[in-house]
């Protein structure tokens, strides 16, 4: 299997730096629900626990509700759909406004459907994956380097 491995050392020189994580599934409790494996929360803690701080973002509604996790100390939730590329670009300048930089970007957010396309029906196919986990992530990074 594939492994990588982190350069521990230089990753403790991120204190101060400010990171957007996509993809935070802030809502959820300790449980797993449906599909999300909370790798995007799992950034989220494993920054702040660096001294970065992190904007969080998802397109579910943050960290309310019953049985929700609380948030770590130096996040903050935005609330972001990263099919959409107004929402992408402001989320990246209510975090320059807020932080007045962005040094890390992590563009984690990502579904997975199963979606038969060779099958014999004539309906469009759903392209909801490819517009999360593949123009998601371009635009984050087109973002990253404009706004």
């Amino acid at each position: 299997m594939a492994e990588f491995k982190f350069n521990e050392e230089a990753l403790k020189n991120l204190k101060g730096k400010v990171a957007i994580v996509t993809g935070t599934p802030l809502l959820l409790s300790s449980l797993k629900v449906g599909g999300s494996s909370g790798i995007g929360r799992g950034a989220v803690e494993y920054f702040t626990s660096l001294g970065c701080e992190v904007v969080a973002a998802d397109v579910n509604e943050g960290p309310l509700g019953k049985g929700a996790l609380p948030m770590p100390q130096g996040a903050t939730f935005h609330k972001c759909n990263v099919k959409n590329w107004s929402e992408i670009v402001t989320l990246f300048r209510e975090t320059r406004k807020m932080h007045g930089k962005i040094d890390i970007v992590c563009a984690n957010a990502g579904i997975n459907d199963r979606v038969n396309f060779l099958g014999d029906d004539e309906d469009e196919p759903n392209w909801d994956v490819l517009d999360v986990n593949l123009k998601g992530v371009m635009m984050s990074i087109i973002a990253a380097s404009k706004v």
